[in-house]
């Protein structure tokens, strides 16, 4: 997969095995990026896997899984930090460091 990682190679570890699709909730779910609910019947990532020896899922909303394909591809659960520690910016709130001044 081609992306604009902003992660180090490192990060991704080392993957045994990789697997992700697009599913409906048949119940809500919390996205392991932004932390919003996936509500019932909407389409969401499943992605699993083992890395590093341990196994892994990970349920992503949408929007969260087209940022993360743009620019952190191998790791689940960071975004939110990597985007904040790259551009500055919390896709979630809104916030920029210069908001922090």
């Amino acid at each position: 997969m081609e992306c604009g990682c902003l992660c180090d190679d490192s990060a991704c570890g080392m993957v045994e095995f990789y697997d992700r699709g697009v599913v409906i909730a048949r119940k809500q779910h919390r996205c392991c990026e932004c932390r919003e609910m996936i509500p019932q019947g909407q389409q969401y990532e499943y992605a699993r896997g083992k890395a590093d020896g341990s196994f892994y899922t990970a349920k992503t909303c949408l929007t969260c899984a087209r940022i993360r394909d743009a620019y952190c591809c191998c790791e689940h659960g960071a975004l939110r930090e990597l985007l904040w520690d790259a551009l500055g910016v919390d896709y979630v709130t809104g916030e920029t460091i210069d908001d922090e001044e």
